[in-house]
């Protein structure tokens, strides 16, 4: 029986060349774009499954709270916060450090190949972290040695792709890299040796962390230990004791949020892994994060594309089934039953609908590879077993609803037609009871189509018009803070100090910059720190006492307001790069330097490093073991400018406009400086991506209703042909029978834009309320596109009308 109903759908098939053609590609459309997106949506709320223990790690973050609300949530916390969690919390089994190598987490890796020669490769990822981090999160290794520690002190590890960087030719011959050594230069004149423990495989594509390179946390602890900063991500892994709700409760204190809530007081927060990703408002997060309502947006349009497809087909359905009335008829006097007949035609649909799955999935692997290359979206990999068994799936979930949706119906109108009625051919069933209702479904869905069109026509136009009168914006301006680094100058004295005050002031009273902070001091912190030789008096004793000193890079900042630390000396001046030749010791140098005092040691000179250095401060040490240090200051040394700089316009083009501006204005002075913040350039790739989103679905949606309107006219002249015989007989001309149709044709599209404009006004005003500078949002905006749909309307309707309206009277009159 299944055989016969396929071969009937095959021959209807063929009969309707032009529908079924048109058919097929509305279906294609609506199932690629439904699948493209469902996808999409799929690989997004997939973020960091692949981790064994997705479901117990939780990263903590901190909550600033302020009348006991939750005002910002910064993903960073204090480096000591992992472990003291471990101690006084039992549900908490294990804890993870990760903290960025540099300010924007890269890194400058340094090797030799087998001819000695040097190579540098950039890593845009890479962290300081501990070998708990495997014991939390899931990492597939390609060679570690055997029973040892990961991540031990000057331990490295590496991705797959990092080693091929590093090592091409040793990779290339197939041997390993285990201990071979990598270094990092921290300053002209050192460099720092790391040794490779471990080679694995780059984390997936839907992980939030993404990195190149760890490097051991142990060497650096005694650098991050500071209680009043937070620069360390913390992941905890809990156990089955765990509730969510009760430990939030454990780590804030509702009575101190009560009596200070006229304060910014900070709490603790977990957050599990796999809400990560869509979080949002999270600062210092590792990686992109996804909107939520961008996604429901997504979904929203995939479904909208898909169900534009199935109206149109069922429209199409209904008409066809005016040309099948003979043969319903001629089964149903031959005693088929009607679940027969609803049977075969659902069968139809369903063999169509498969047609277009399959064309679907090629227009789908096609329209991924356009993605790759021709916008920016970072889609999924979906050329794998796993990915394209999810995306089979979807089709056939996508093709069974579709074929439900799209044949149910005319299946419907088809048994309901009486036997006697459907015999006397189609001219009669057009004027039946059950095509009137048909036709009356035809005009709803119609409708339905057009307030989609015309919703997404003028959604692309306000977009597109917002876009541009940002970028044209020349005449607003608006402050933008931003962080350069520059990585100083070999020999910078104050004489370059002063030339750099100086380029600075001329910017200010250029109104190229509105202001400049300048540090050695990343928020505060302490961001240069290396290892050097031994340091002793010029013309003293220069026999070793100890084996190495700590040199560490800070401003007059880091002392100010420590008076009482200081033995001897002052702090540094408060003119930065002044004091380019002094340093301030503690005690433990000052003894490994063979001095008697600290009173005898102020301004005297001391070598080797970087040249003479002047004392002029000393200070106690942390603690009575404490090792040798000496600060130093200056553009010698890697320097942060926190600058405010007034932007015009507010489009991520003209911000990105203003930021090479600075940098080029900046860099007339201060060769190699750079900003550390990307998110205007991210910003700008978005604003982009999204036209391009909006056109392709208006496309579309456009096409669909085009070809909705086509099958409707067709019908609507076919049902009144006589009604137009008899005008004509009249005396009606060809201009007033196409006003008739075409007026008929209007009222829906008044029906539709009625609908319609107020969803767009809505949206549109929620949307623009993101942008500091916006047009002004008027019903006129709308009407543009309207008048757009009502010109492709008329032109589409006049062409199907036009036979129909100098057909004879007496031809028409006698079909029926």
């Amino acid at each position: 029986m299944l055989k016969s109903y396929l071969l009937i759908s095959l021959r209807n098939i063929r009969s309707n060349k032009g529908s079924s053609v048109l058919n097929i590609l509305c279906l294609t459309l609506g199932m690629a774009t439904c699948l493209f997106i469902f996808n999409y949506v799929r690989f997004e709320y997939s973020y960091d499954n692949f981790n064994e223990k997705a479901r117990e790690i939780h990263r903590v973050e901190t909550d600033t709270y302020f009348r006991q609300e939750v005002i910002k949530t910064n993903a960073f916390t204090k480096y000591g916060v992992g472990q003291s969690l471990e101690n006084s919390h039992p549900e908490i089994e294990n804890s993870a450090r990760l903290i960025p190598f540099s300010e924007n987490s890269s890194a400058f890796l340094l090797t030799k190949d087998l001819e000695g020669r040097k190579r540098t490769t950039f890593l845009e990822k890479a962290y300081y972290s501990e070998s708990s981090f495997f014991d939390i999160f899931s990492v597939d290794w390609v060679e570690k040695k055997a029973n040892e520690e990961m991540l031990s002190e000057n331990g490295l590890v590496v991705s797959t792709t990092t080693a091929q960087s590093l090592f091409p030719k040793l990779i290339q011959n197939g041997q390993s890299i285990l201990g071979k050594k990598v270094n990092i230069r921290i300053s002209s004149q050192n460099e720092e040796t790391w040794i490779i423990q471990g080679v694995f495989k780059p984390l997936p594509k839907n992980s939030h962390l993404t990195f190149g390179a760890l490097f051991s946390l142990s060497a650096k602890d005694f650098l991050l230990n500071s209680a009043s900063q937070e620069n360390t991500y913390t992941y905890a892994l809990v156990n089955n004791d765990y509730d969510r709700k009760l430990f939030k409760e454990k780590l804030i204190d509702r009575d101190l949020l009560s009596e200070f809530s006229y304060k910014e007081l900070d709490f603790l927060s977990f957050r599990p892994l796999r809400d990560i990703h869509t979080s949002t408002n999270v600062s210092n997060d590792p990686g992109q994060s996804a909107k939520p309502t961008f996604i429901l947006f997504l979904i929203v349009m995939g479904s909208i594309i898909l169900i534009l497809a199935a109206t149109n087909y069922i429209n199409s359905s209904i008409i066809n089934s005016i040309e099948r009335s003979k043969e319903v008829g001629i089964r149903k006097l031959l005693g088929v039953r009607p679940v027969q007949l609803i049977f075969n035609i659902l069968v139809e649909s369903g063999f169509i609908n498969l047609i277009s799955g399959l064309l679907a999935l090629g227009v789908f692997l096609f329209g991924v590879r356009s993605v790759d290359l021709f916008t920016s979206i970072d889609y999924p990999n979906v050329l794998n077993t796993h990915v394209m068994l999810a995306s089979v799936l979807s089709l056939i979930v996508i093709i069974i609803i579709a074929a439900l949706l799209s044949g149910y119906f005319p299946a419907r109108l088809l048994i309901s037609l009486k036997p006697i009625e459907a015999m006397r051919g189609k001219n009669q069933v057009v004027n039946s009871k059950q095509s009137s209702k048909g036709s009356g479904i035809m005009r709803v869905l119609l409708v339905f189509q057009i307030t989609t069109s015309i919703i997404f026509v003028s959604g692309l136009y306000i977009v597109q018009k917002q876009l541009n009168y940002v970028k044209d914006k020349e005449n607003k301006s608006f402050r933008m803070n931003l962080t350069a680094k520059f990585p100083g100058l070999t020999g910078a004295n104050d004489d370059y100090a002063r030339q750099i005050q100086g380029f600075i002031s001329n910017l200010i009273k250029d109104d190229k910059i509105e202001s400049a902070d300048i540090s050695n001091l990343y928020n505060g912190q302490i961001k240069m720190r290396q290892t050097i030789k031994p340091l002793y008096q010029v013309g003293g004793d220069t026999t070793a006492l100890v084996d190495k000193f700590d040199l560490y890079v800070i401003d007059h900042q880091y002392f100010d307001g420590a008076n009482d630390q200081f033995l001897s000396g002052q702090n540094f001046d408060r003119r930065f790069g002044y004091d380019y030749n002094g340093t301030i010791v503690n005690e433990s140098a000052l003894k490994a330097m063979r001095f008697t005092n600290p009173d005898s040691a102020i301004n005297k000179m001391v070598r080797p490093y970087n040249g003479p250095l002047k004392i002029q401060g000393v200070i106690k040490n942390d603690s009575i073991n404490d090792i040798p240090k000496i600060y130093v200051t200056g553009l010698r040394y890697p320097t942060y400018f926190d600058l405010t700089i007034l932007a015009r316009g507010n489009s991520a083009e003209k911000l990105n406009s203003s930021l090479r501006a600075a940098q080029n204005n900046l860099n007339r002075q201060l060769s190699g400086i750079y900003f550390l913040t990307r998110k205007y350039d991210e910003q700008l790739v978005m604003e982009k991506n999204l036209v391009k989103i909006f056109f392709a679905f208006t496309l579309m949606a456009v096409l669909i209703a085009s070809l909705g309107i086509f099958g409707l006219s067709s019908f609507t002249a076919l049902k009144r042909a006589k009604e137009i015989s008899i005008r004509k007989i009249l005396g009606a001309d060809i201009s007033q029978i196409l006003y008739l149709l075409v007026y008929d044709f209007l009222r829906l599209m008044f029906i539709g834009s009625a609908i319609a404009i107020p969803m767009v006004i809505y949206a549109a005003r929620e949307w623009l309320e993101s942008y500091a500078f916006r047009i002004n949002l008027h019903i006129g905006l709308t009407l543009l596109p309207v008048f757009g749909m009502c010109l492709l309307s008329v032109g589409i309707i006049v062409k199907q009308s036009w036979g129909t309206s100098i057909q004879s009277p007496l031809q028409s009159l006698r079909g029926s």
